[in-house]
């Protein structure tokens, strides 16, 4: 059968082994080029987590994981799911921001006033709910000597110190009615 390119933008008549042999090299898949995944690492996290603050106040690391990148040219992939209780959630704001080497990150939002810049915004209903955060960046010209990758947390509420826990509701009665889950960073690393 002869082979056809399509109008449509199909071909057809090739059959699966019908490329001559030695037609594709490694050096034609661009082997070792920018996309492939060269490491990867994963902190996952099934304990609980708390913090006690005041309003505006900025917690230690809840949740970490401590990376080297290969190369400095790559890029990394941060990928965290959290699950997320605030005490008084009901008229209490929290705020989630990405540490990097101890710093806060780049992949926060704009200036805009007073408005508070951070990675991500969550507001629990009620102190019985816990809520699941998803986040990604991906980081150019990561650092390749071990650097510590980190969520921290704040919040609005400012008639008392409030908690912010990781993986289990403020609330936290014995019973079938509330649980306890999972949270978790995963770094790809991912050549230039």
């Amino acid at each position: 059968m002869a082979i056809q390119i399509n109008g449509n933008g199909t071909i057809t008549g090739i059959s699966a082994g019908g490329l001559p042999a030695g037609t594709v090299t490694s050096a034609t898949l661009a082997s070792g080029a920018g996309g492939k995944v060269v490491n990867y690492a994963q902190t996952f996290k099934t304990d609980v987590t708390f913090f006690d603050g005041a309003a505006g106040v900025v917690s230690g690391d809840l949740i970490y994981l401590d990376y080297a990148a290969a190369s400095s040219s790559n890029k990394l992939l941060i990928m965290a799911t959290l699950c997320v209780s605030t005490q008084n959630g009901g008229s209490n704001q929290t705020y989630g921001y990405l540490y990097i080497g101890g710093s806060v990150s780049a992949a926060i939002g704009d200036a805009a006033g007073s408005r508070i810049r951070s990675t991500f915004q969550n507001q629990n209903f009620d102190d019985e709910q816990l809520t699941p955060v998803a986040h990604n960046y991906l980081l150019s010209s990561p650092s390749t000597s071990s650097t510590r990758y980190s969520y921290r947390f704040s919040h609005t509420d400012t008639s008392d110190d409030r908690g912010i826990m990781i993986n289990k509701s403020h609330v936290d009665t014995d019973n079938a009615s509330y649980g306890r889950n999972s949270s978790s960073i995963t770094i790809m690393e991912f050549a230039a």
